[in-house]
């Protein structure tokens, strides 16, 4: 579970800091910041699956044309030292199987799950952004990883660590990533390993599996944060279909919901399609719902009530998004995090409150673990339906611009509560109180979805 993130230097995001519960409303008009936010969590997760230039172009392609890094900083701040910092809490389940036991582990699928630990961890990776002659550039330039319970993971630091952050227990699991001209911590001693230099890698160790070696901290919170999923569903996408053979998971578009589907359905002798059907009572009488060969093709298809059973191509949008929706509901390998942009759209506005318990159902616990929703929305509606009984779940994404210290004016966003909720709660009892992040009022909020104003200004 992500409970909260910390971002500077990275789009409109500057000095930013969030913190989020199982379920995450956040309510702002277009354009305001909010998919930065969820870029950011996005990034997190695609460090650990690729080298990290190619983690930041791959964001927002969806498989497609990759994003030139210069639009993914600040304009006024391509220049040569700015760095990007990233900052993440989660919690993860860390294996503690014994290492003489590990050898003698059953693989076969089916057998109880190895013994775990669930730890909080703080991640932190920073950045440098080089810009020569109009190509930019990045470079990994500090990246650590912190235990509450059990110290330091990953330190890469040109300053020494100090030795009582040390571990002396032969059983305690730390990897040592340093620059060349670096001593491994104080303490450490044969446990920590310069295991590749910072300014030369091309990922970090979370996504770098022979520098993460046999560490199983750093393997759970990698695993935790290749799990997240990020959708902005697109109908084109969900209608389209897919090879016979194709084995990618459900993409942030909906692509490949098709092949997902009907290779689930392989599994559980077609009960996935029924449990879709029970999902989506609420909204729709969906009599039938199945995924059939087609050539060489797969045809998702189903039948609305009396009507004749249509394909992907002929039902409408709404129900498409919805059928996505449920899917990732109902399947119990889904992933730890889900963030969706806009789920309201294409569905009458007295559905909205179906489609919140739906995605709230999506954080109840399966198989022991209990999932977190993250959505994003400018519907007055859903804000609305949200903050009945759950107006803790919502934050209002405010724009602001900022007078520095040299005079220029820049322009930034911040998330922020209402009044009554834990993180106002949070906020009073801080000693740093801004004036940038206090709670806003519902009647604000709403004047602020009906009729955005123009960013506030802050000096801080």
């Amino acid at each position: 579970m992500l409970t909260r993130i910390e971002i500077s230097g990275f789009k409109n995001l500057r000095d930013v800091a969030v913190d989020f519960g199982p379920m995450t409303v956040i309510a702002g008009p277009n354009g305001v910041g909010k998919s930065n936010l969820f870029d950011a969590i996005e990034l997190l997760s695609l460090l650990v699956q690729y080298p990290y230039r190619e983690a930041f172009r791959r964001l927002r392609s969806d498989g497609g044309q990759k994003t030139p890094l210069r639009v993914l900083f600040p304009p006024e701040s391509l220049a040569d030292g700015h760095t990007v910092r990233l900052a993440a809490e989660v919690t993860a389940d860390v294996d503690v199987t014994p290492p003489w036991q590990m050898a003698l582990r059953d693989p076969r699928p089916g057998l109880p799950a190895a013994p775990t630990r669930t730890e909080r961890f703080r991640y932190e990776v920073e950045f440098r952004v080089n810009e020569r002659d109009g190509d930019t550039d990045l470079t990994l330039v500090r990246e650590h990883l912190v235990s509450d319970t059990r110290g330091t993971h990953i330190w890469t630091s040109e300053e020494s660590l100090d030795s009582d952050d040390a571990s002396n227990d032969d059983s305690f699991d730390v990897v040592f990533v340093g620059r060349d001209d670096v001593e491994p911590p104080p303490g450490y001693g044969q446990q920590a390993l310069p295991l590749l230099s910072v300014e030369d890698s091309v990922s970090t160790l979370l996504g770098h599996p022979a520098g993460a070696g046999s560490s199983r901290a750093v393997a759970a919170v990698a695993a935790q944060m290749r799990s997240w999923r990020f959708l902005s569903l697109e109908p084109s996408a969900l209608r389209r279909a897919d090879d016979r053979d194709e084995e990618a998971d459900i993409t942030a578009s909906g692509e490949h919901l098709a092949s997902t589907l009907y290779r689930r359905a392989a599994r559980d002798d077609s009960r996935v399609y029924q449990d879709i059907i029970d999902a989506l009572a609420p909204f729709l009488e969906m009599r039938t719902l199945r995924v059939v060969p087609n050539g060489d093709y797969l045809e998702l298809r189903a039948r609305i009530g009396d009507g004749p059973e249509l394909s992907a191509r002929s039902l409408s949008d709404g129900t498409l998004r919805l059928i996505a929706l449920a899917a990732l509901a109902v399947l119990d390998s889904g992933p730890s995090l889900v963030a969706i942009e806009e789920p309201e759209n294409g569905l009458h506005p007295a559905k909205i409150a179906d489609i919140l318990e739906l995605l709230r159902s999506m954080t109840e616990a399966r198989d022991g673990h209990a999932g977190q929703v993250l959505v994003n929305t400018h519907s007055p509606y859903l804000v609305q339906d949200a903050m009945q009984d759950h107006a803790d779940d919502v934050l209002c994404a405010v724009p602001w611009r900022r007078r520095d210290a040299d005079g220029r004016i820049t322009e930034s966003v911040t998330f922020n509560p209402l009044p009554g909720t834990w993180r106002s709660e949070q906020w009073e009892r801080s000693d740093d109180r801004p004036r940038s992040s206090a709670p806003v009022s519902r009647s604000k909020l709403f004047a602020f979805l009906y009729n955005p104003s123009e960013p506030e200004e802050t000096d801080e």
